[in-house]
């Protein structure tokens, strides 16, 4: 707006003086000024976007090394405890084989899952208590130890026992259900409610493309590098999305504090 007429009874009409200077090429007033620098004006909502489309943009890529890791470990440890099952038992038919199989792998699930749930069942108060990035980061800490100490049980050849603590030890801290809940919160937090929709389909689509994707390699990787191989490689994956997600800046909605965990 250049200018606007006002008309009084008393007065004659005209421009008025702050609009007059505005219309001769001077500085626009005082309140078109703040106007401007409101948080709700177009610019400051581009220059919002525009700001948070960096840490969203980190959390798909710390997202990626993480499942792509989860992927490739798990598709390579059924084949695994085939070959312990094995070598410890060189005499055992196939039916059996499948059995101890089927029994140590339900062992395996039902330890990882336990720890998972214990914590999961607390992630989303969590990560509003202590911030995204350290309930992302220390699962993907967990998962790092946890398949560097599988990694070690079997170049070492320490037993089924041992392999069973270090899977433990992956779920200890929430494993993948801790990580992404807190990776799902956190891009909610830097996106408008009209873009979250978009933004998840996103993080899902890293996901699926990498189930698809990513157990591909596992039979070539076992065979290029063993099993101890490819778990050191997944803790070295889940390392990185751990640095990703632990360098990250802080969310912008920060959550108030609590007094204890059952408030």
């Amino acid at each position: 707006v250049l200018y606007r007429r006002e008309e009084d009874p008393g007065k004659s009409v005209g421009l008025q003086p702050e609009h007059a200077v505005l219309a001769l090429g001077g500085a626009p007033p005082k309140a078109q000024m703040a106007e401007c620098r409101s948080p709700h004006s177009p610019a400051a909502t581009s220059a919002a976007s525009t700001a948070a489309a960096f840490p969203a943009a980190r959390i798909y890529a710390a997202v990626l090394p993480f499942t792509s890791a989860s992927f490739l470990a798990l598709s390579a440890f059924t084949p695994w405890l085939e070959v312990d099952v094995k070598k410890s038992y060189p005499e055992a038919s196939p039916d059996d084989v499948a059995k101890m199989v089927a029994s140590r792998s339900a062992l395996f699930s039902f330890s990882h899952g336990v720890c998972s749930v214990c914590i999961a069942g607390w992630a989303g108060m969590l990560s509003d208590r202590f911030g995204r990035r350290i309930c992302a980061s220390l699962p993907a800490v967990g998962q790092a130890v946890g398949y560097s100490l599988l990694a070690l049980v079997v170049w070492y050849d320490l037993g089924v026992y041992y392999a069973l603590a270090a899977w433990t030890l992956t779920g200890a801290l929430g494993g993948t259900f801790v990580f992404l809940a807190a990776a799902f919160a956190y891009i909610a937090d830097f996106t408008r409610s009209g873009g979250r929709g978009r933004a998840f389909s996103r993080l899902d689509s890293i996901m699926l493309y990498v189930a698809c994707i990513g157990p591909l390699f596992s039979g070539p990787l076992v065979a290029a590098v063993g099993y101890a191989g490819v778990w050191a490689l997944a803790a070295g994956m889940y390392a990185v999305a751990a640095l990703l997600f632990a360098t990250a800046p802080p969310s912008p909605q920060p959550a108030a504090p609590r007094a204890s965990l059952g408030d």
